[in-house]
């Protein structure tokens, strides 16, 4: 796998740093088969729970920062890693599930494991959705209860998932790129469509140096540089994690269209053109934040 399905709450690439896993993540127990078999049945009852209802499930890209979520309030909304950053928060606002597609390695140093505290206690959500190994990670440091929890089980790729089989979450997924990606298998398992992208960019690949967000980042250091900086890793893996994201995204689309699930990308600009386009002005009837 090359650890590629790390790579969305940190940039491309840095899966090379989080492979020195610490003794500390190597002697943690995962589930074991009878408990991950529990767990995952416990999705069956999100199967279909908002069947008929739009979501929009919000990414954290620049161009979130130009889109006002106040509108959603009342919708199935579906948001990601470090959402817990957004002012809207404060407000009052919450969104419906919270994801996170990082293995438990991921979180092998203290300063990553605080940005796992802080995007898991910070985005105030309904629920959460998170891989099976980060369970004792969760409860070994108390960051949510049990019951506003839920996990999912990922082995093997999408190249070796059935072409004609809807993803579930009472399923074994594959390991996907993103957590773009098991947002909107989420938001299938929920029954809902049409499914609305925000803040999809994925614009690293046209700008040198930070990986951008609607927020600014505190940088993280590593023996290499900042853990967000792009230009510390080659382009051509850049370029890659692009490739391997889009064609997820074409399998997904795939997978949508076979079950009846609609698939719009309302994102103010970037360039994810696997879905078609829609103006999230008029979806929700509001003008685009200055």
């Amino acid at each position: 796998m090359g650890g590629f399905h790390r790579r969305w709450l940190l940039p491309p690439g840095v899966h090379d740093v989080l492979s020195r896993t610490t003794a500390a993540v190597k002697s943690a127990i995962s589930p074991s088969r009878r408990a991950r078999r529990r767990l995952v049945k416990e999705n069956e009852a999100l199967r279909d729970r908002h069947r008929g209802r739009r979501c929009f499930i919000i990414g954290n890209g620049p161009s979130l920062a130009q889109q006002d979520l106040a509108p959603l309030a009342d919708d199935v909304t579906i948001v990601m890693n470090a959402f817990y950053r957004h002012p809207i928060l404060k407000t009052g606002w919450r969104p419906t599930i919270h994801c996170m597609a990082e293995p438990a390695a991921a979180y092998d140093d203290p300063r990553l494991l605080q940005i796992l505290r802080d995007c898991a206690t910070g985005a105030n959500a309904h629920l959460h959705v998170f891989p099976i190994e980060v369970r004792d990670i969760v409860r070994q440091y108390d960051l949510l209860p049990d019951e506003r929890v839920r996990y999912v089980d990922f082995r093997g790729t999408t190249d070796s998932y059935p072409s004609d089989r809807q993803p579930t979450l009472t399923d074994t997924l594959p390991y996907m790129t993103n957590t773009a990606h098991l947002s909107l298998v989420v938001a299938m398992h929920l029954g809902c469509s049409p499914i609305y992208l925000m803040g999809m960019d994925h614009d690293w690949l046209a700008h040198k140096g930070f990986d951008r967000h609607f927020y600014a980042h505190q940088g993280i250091e590593s023996e290499s540089g900042s853990l967000w900086d792009l230009d510390s890793y080659p382009y051509l893996e850049l370029m890659e994690s692009s490739i391997r994201a889009w064609r997820d995204y074409i399998w997904l689309r795939r997978i949508a269209e076979q079950s009846g699930f609609e698939i719009l990308n309302a994102s103010h600009g970037g360039f994810l053109d696997v879905f078609p386009r829609a103006d999230y002005t008029k979806v929700v009837g509001v003008r685009t934040a200055a």
